[in-house]
């Protein structure tokens, strides 16, 4: 008998070895997630205060209440968004003219044989 011979037994050996390892380490990782309920849709508010439902004046009120305090917070974060690029810009120009000022420096005293 050959080398190759021998081997093919041992190398087969290992092989299934490997294979049930593997597979009962996959059966272990299995996880059964229950089924997750749909979410129930918000309802929308259809009733006063005193239980009756709303008239279409007072559902008009509501809706415009809504809009205008959604616009009201629009505006309120398009002016904070306008003062930060505002004062990016102003604190990157100061940061440009601080970085000349030094590059000038520098060029002074290299001139004057210091640095």
């Amino acid at each position: 008998m050959s080398v190759k011979d021998k081997l093919y037994p041992i190398i087969l050996v290992i092989v299934l070895i490997f294979l049930t390892g593997r597979t009962a380490y996959a059966q272990e990782e299995v996880v059964v997630r229950p089924k997750s309920k749909p979410k129930a849709m918000p309802l929308p508010v259809t009733r006063n205060a005193e239980g009756r439902p709303l008239t279409p004046e007072e559902k008009y009120q509501l809706a415009l209440a809504r809009h205008m305090a959604l616009q009201s917070e629009k505006v309120r974060l398009q002016i904070l968004h306008d003062i930060k690029m505002t004062n990016d810009y102003y604190d990157r120009r100061k940061e440009s003219k601080f970085v000349k000022w030094l590059k000038w420096q520098r060029f002074k005293l290299k001139r004057k044989g210091i640095l």
